[in-house]
C-alpha cells in the first residue's frame, strides 16, 4: 500500500481510539468500516491520485492488480481501460472495456469506451457499432456524438457524419472541433460550404 493509504490509515486508527467529544460523553465511538468496505475504495481513489499526478503506468499497474480480484468488477475495468486510452495502448484499452462489458451489458461508458478504443486503434467500423451501443443506452453524450461522427466520416458516410456533428454541436455548443468537422464536411463532400 502506498504511503498515503498508511498515513490514511493510521488518522483513522488515532481517530477510533480517541475518547469520545466532551461535549457528548456517552457518544458511542465512531464504527469502524473495516477493511473490506474501506479498502477497495480507498485503492480506487489511490488510483485516481496516480493518474491526476500522471503517473499513468503506477495507476495502470495498481488497476491491473485490482482487476484480477473479484472484489471491484465493473468499475476497475472502466478505469483501467480510461487508463490505456491515455497511455494510447489501444489493444490493452479494447480488452479492459470488454470485460467491463461482461461485468455489466448496460455500461455506457464502457461502449463508449470500447468504441473510442477501436477509432484509436484504426478500426472505425467497429467503432461506430459500439458508440451507437453506447448512445442507444444513454444518448445524452456529447463527445460519444463526436465521436461517432469521426467513425462515420472515415468509413465516408458523410451525411450521417454531418448529423452526428449536430447532435453534438447541439448538446455541446462550445465543441468548436464539431463545428469544424462539420464546416469541412460541408464544404469537401457535401456541397454546402456556407453552412
Amino acid at each position: 500500500r502506498s504511503a498515503r493509504a498508511k498515513a490514511h490509515e493510521e488518522e483513522r486508527q488515532k481517530q477510533l481510539a480517541a475518547p469520545p467529544p466532551k461535549d457528548k460523553p456517552n457518544a458511542p465511538p465512531p464504527k469502524d468500516p473495516g477493511p473490506c468496505r474501506q479498502e477497495p475504495a480507498l485503492r480506487l481513489l489511490e488510483t485516481s491520485v496516480l493518474l491526476a499526478e500522471q503517473r499513468t503506468d503506477e495507476a495502470i499497474a495498481a488497476l491491473e492488480r485490482m482487476a484480477s480480484e473479484e472484489t471491484f468488477g465493473n468499475r476497475v475495468q472502466q478505469r483501467l481501460g480510461n487508463a490505456l486510452l491515455n497511455a494510447k495502448q489501444w489493444p490493452r484499452a479494447i480488452a479492459a472495456f470488454e470485460k467491463a462489458i461482461i461485468h455489466d451489458p448496460q455500461a455506457d461508458h464502457a461502449f463508449y469506451g470500447l468504441g473510442l478504443a477501436h477509432l484509436r486503434n484504426g478500426d472505425p467500423e467497429r467503432a461506430a457499432q459500439e458508440i451507437l451501443q453506447a448512445i442507444g443506452l444513454n444518448f445524452h453524450r456529447p463527445f460519444a456524438h463526436y465521436h461517432l461522427g469521426e467513425a462515420f466520416t472515415l468509413l465516408g458516410r458523410y451525411e450521417d457524419a454531418a448529423h452526428a456533428y449536430e447532435v453534438c454541436l447541439k448538446m455541446a455548443p462550445g465543441t468548436n472541433r464539431a463545428r469544424l468537422h462539420l464546416a469541412a464536411l460541408n464544404k469537401e463532400h457535401l456541397g454546402n460550404p456556407d453552412q
